[in-house]
């Protein structure tokens, strides 16, 4: 009998990028999140371990088996659900400024061939992406259903009678994006996408991970205590504009950041100082205390970039904790005081950015994805304008 060769499933890409970060993107827990898993931990030497995971609850555990540095990567890889493991072996064959990237994957389960071998050619193309131009095509090939998500109160559940742990509110609407363009209001709650129940466990992007623009989901949410159903035609992910660098960045964060601390200022200067103190309704923020948050955030951000480049990243976002704004406002008691320091929190940012232009990642990942973050914080601060002339009234 003539044995018959165990399936090896092959792939290649050729990566204008340098080969010490093409080896780096296969060992390095932040790199990895970069362009293949959404979460990992990893201790690259010989039989150390990793541990990869994805949004959609999949998962993959293994060690390395082999490294030799910009050449050659051995993996043991057993995925969510397997009882054997598989075997991943990596070879970089650098060719002047580019890098022939093969990947030969064995001894998997054959009826999952289709599946991996799908993930596999989604994933390298985004590696590609990710070094050639910086962007994470997770992103720039992702649907949007246009909303900021709320908080399900337990008011909200009893009302509508929704379970726990179930539902996504509508804390705010992305002008011109699917959910505004269908008819959601602010404080509706979305119960079911496609007939699929939302959960923590499974949430909305979830559900439509595998959506592309112009699709077409059935909506089913609340409104004062009323179910409805609706259909939501699908939009792309609002993508950051592009920069030359760093410099440039900072330079187009520099005016957004005068336009909006001149609105804020107004706002304040024209209330007065009892009036910036004065919650609206009991657990609402004050427009003092707004301030307070936005210049907390304003310093998460600029950790954020450091860590971002300087690794390992963080994802804790502490900007929303009372005792932090609390804190805060013993330190800087009065709205002139918090003014001041919102001004040179701006400026500490706009300062980051143009050293990173001499002193920043080569990489272009870090450059694009800095420039997505600010971008999509821009509608966060609009928001807390917003917020401020509410509170204000």
């Amino acid at each position: 009998m003539t044995d018959v060769a165990a399936p090896v499933l092959t792939f290649t890409r050729t990566i204008h990028a340098p080969v010490s970060q093409v080896y780096r993107s296969f060992i390095d827990r932040d790199w990895l999140t970069y362009w293949f898993s959404d979460d990992a931990h990893t201790r690259p030497e010989v039989g150390g371990h990793f541990l990869l995971t994805w949004n959609t609850g999949y998962y993959a555990v293994g060690s390395f088996v082999e490294l030799e540095a910009d050449k050659k990567i051995v993996l043991n890889w057993r995925g969510a659900g397997e009882t054997t493991d598989s075997r991943i072996e990596i070879n970089l064959d650098a060719q002047g400024d580019s890098v022939v990237v093969n990947v030969e994957y064995s001894d998997f389960n054959f009826e999952a061939a289709d599946a991996i071998q799908r993930e596999w050619e989604n994933r390298l193309d985004n590696l590609v992406s990710a070094l050639e131009k910086g962007e994470d095509q997770r992103i720039t090939n992702r649907v949007i259903l246009g909303i900021y998500p709320g908080n399900v109160t337990d008011a909200d559940r009893k009302n509508n009678n929704i379970a726990e742990n179930a539902a996504m509110k509508v804390g705010g609407l992305i002008p011109g994006y699917s959910a505004e363009a269908a008819g959601l209001l602010t404080d509706d709650i979305i119960t079911e996408i496609n007939g699929q129940t939302i959960t923590n466990t499974l949430p909305s992007f979830v559900i439509l991970a595998n959506s592309v623009p112009g699709d077409v989901v059935s909506v089913t949410f609340y409104r004062s205590g009323e179910k409805h159903e609706t259909t939501i035609t699908l939009k792309g992910y609002p993508l950051p504009q592009k920069v030359a660098d760093y410099g440039e960045l900072a330079d187009r964060v520099k005016a957004m950041d005068e336009a909006d601390y001149a609105e804020i200022a107004a706002l304040i200067t024209t209330a007065g100082e009892e009036t910036a103190s004065k919650k609206p309704a009991e657990g609402e923020w004050s427009a003092k205390e707004v301030l307070a948050h936005l210049t907390l955030h304003e310093r998460w951000l600029q950790t954020w970039m450091g860590i971002q480049v300087q690794g390992p990243e963080q994802t804790a976002y502490v900007a929303n904790h009372p005792a932090l704004i609390a804190a805060f406002l013993e330190i800087y008691p009065t709205t002139a005081d918090v003014l001041a320091e919102l001004r040179r929190s701006y400026n500490h940012t706009v300062a980051i950015l143009r050293n990173f232009k001499t002193n920043g990642s080569e990489r272009k990942a870090h450059l694009w994805w800095a420039t997505f973050q600010i971008d999509t914080l821009r509608n966060h601060t609009r928001q807390h304008i917003d917020q401020i002339k509410a509170a204000l009234q």
